[in-house]
């Protein structure tokens, strides 16, 4: 599942940029990101939804948590990916 969420975003960055060099590392948000706060938003919604219809998870991205922490999940793919995963990982409903 870790590959499809990862691809899943790389292709959601493509459409919305157009061709860029995405990789794992690419940073996302912040100083050095790519997208803006209504794009990480609105990538945000489209993975959780993404999550939903593969997995039956539901999970809430951008939470408290998220924001809480001293290293951004949002930061780059990889690291967006990992957190997926980790709530993913906690929700009981997840199949």
């Amino acid at each position: 599942m870790k590959e499809k969420i990862k691809q899943f975003i790389i292709e959601y960055l493509r459409q919305l940029k157009g061709e860029l060099n995405l990789q794992e590392e690419l940073a996302l948000y912040g100083r050095e990101g790519g997208i803006n706060s209504f794009e990480l938003v609105s990538l945000i919604v489209e993975l959780e939804e993404f999550i939903l219809n593969e997995n039956g998870a539901n999970i809430t991205i951008a939470d408290d948590r998220a924001f809480s922490m001293n290293r951004s999940p949002f930061r780059t793919v990889a690291t967006l990916t990992d957190y997926t995963i980790a709530l993913m990982n906690e929700n009981p409903d997840s199949h």
